[in-house]
């Protein structure tokens, strides 16, 4: 199901350092996307609870931005979170909503956010067991009043790998690169997960093995995409 995260883990990320294995549990979000259309002031996401006990998340909001191609996250004080704790009992399912303190249906340029959902659930550790706790942060966009995508790939040598791929977004919305692949050969194709915010830049390093020779492709998507478009890496004296 594409808009379903099914997190699988191990008794909740447990490692086991016994070396006996716990059961398999699982957590489901949906949409794994959230869009805040310009006219709406509420976006909500599914959570359901498919472990055998229950479960306790801290949900929080984060306004996200990117320097130098790199990830930013600070609080977001515009949006509030309800509930922002959820208590889920086995098989149990729950809305979680955010909404934006002001609506802006004017706003040229998509903002922003990750949502981070946090198991805060208490921890029983048995003798000779590891035990991590789960979080998930997903990305949640303001849409503008005209999306317009736009995006500029260009090869780019960096001291560990000489095909890098430079993206730049000359969009007003986010672009996500999902895969890259050596220009007529689709059996090469390395799924990737880079997402550029609007108007930036990022730099992004694929496996050797998908690109080593020849011309190489790159498919780019976004939220408010159904399908993904496939751009030429132009090299860098294009």
């Amino acid at each position: 199901m594409n808009n379903t995260l099914r997190a699988l883990c191990a008794a909740s990320a447990a490692l086991v350092l016994s070396g006996s294995l716990q059961p398999v549990y699982a957590v489901t979000l949906m949409p794994l996307t959230l869009v805040m259309e310009r006219d709406k002031a509420v976006v909500v996401l599914h959570v359901q609870n498919d472990e055998a006990r229950t479960k306790i998340f801290e949900v929080q909001a984060f306004l996200w931005s990117q320097e130098g191609g790199e990830d930013k996250l600070e609080p977001a004080v515009d949006l509030v979170v309800t509930p922002p704790i959820v208590k889920l009992a086995p098989g149990e399912k729950k809305i979680i909503r955010v909404g934006v303190m002001q609506k802006n249906t004017g706003r040229t340029d998509e903002k922003a956010y990750r949502l981070l959902l946090r198991d805060i659930t208490p921890i029983e550790l048995q003798a000779g067991q590891l035990h991590l706790q789960m979080q998930y942060l997903l990305p949640l966009f303001m849409s503008p009043s005209r999306p317009q995508s736009g995006v500029q790939l260009v090869e780019f040598t960096s001291p560990d790998n000489p095909r890098c791929i430079q993206i730049t977004n000359t969009g007003n919305i986010h672009a996500k690169l999902v895969w890259t692949a050596a220009d007529g050969a689709p059996a090469s194709i390395s799924p990737a997960q880079k997402y550029v915010l609007a108007g930036g830049q990022a730099l992004y390093c694929p496996a050797k093995s998908s690109t080593d020779e020849g011309h190489v492709v790159a498919g780019v998507t976004s939220a408010y995409q159904n399908e993904v478009t496939s751009y030429e890496v132009l090299p860098p004296s294009h």
